[in-house]
């Protein structure tokens, strides 16, 4: 199975909202046949025993060094996008590693792909960030 790394936002807006924006992004890659990774289950290790945001990235930069491409949801709230540090960090890295990103708004545009679509993870694909959907 191809390794999926969810990249989104966590500290901006309503963390539960967005810990099940990660979960429902991990089920539709899951039904399309790909082993997703949610870095933002982490949440709820943070409720038990906080680290700082510094320690989650190294943990999260762990294991998107074992995954085979990123899927960055950006999702837009009145117009704008809702910013995260954290993501951005995660998809620099995967840039870096050569990994092929994959870039959606929301879910529905990322279920509207994976209906019509397989992930080309040739990391030649478009390595400029043009995978944006």
């Amino acid at each position: 199975m191809v390794k999926v790394y969810i990249a989104s936002p966590y500290t901006y807006g309503d963390k539960t909202d967005n810990v099940n924006l990660q979960i429902d992004a991990a089920d539709l890659l899951f039904a399309h046949g790909y082993a997703p990774h949610v870095p933002l289950f982490n949440h709820f290790w943070q409720l038990r025993h906080p680290r700082t945001e510094a320690d989650w990235l190294t943990l999260d930069f762990v294991f998107l060094g074992c995954c085979d491409m990123l899927v960055r949801i950006k999702p837009v709230i009145n117009g704008k996008e809702v910013p995260s540090t954290g993501a951005d960090a995660e998809e620099k890295l995967a840039r870096e590693l050569g990994m092929p990103v994959f870039i959606f708004k929301d879910l529905e545009g990322l279920a509207l792909f994976l209906d019509n679509n397989e992930f080309n993870i040739n990391p030649d694909y478009a390595p400029d960030g043009a995978n944006r959907f």
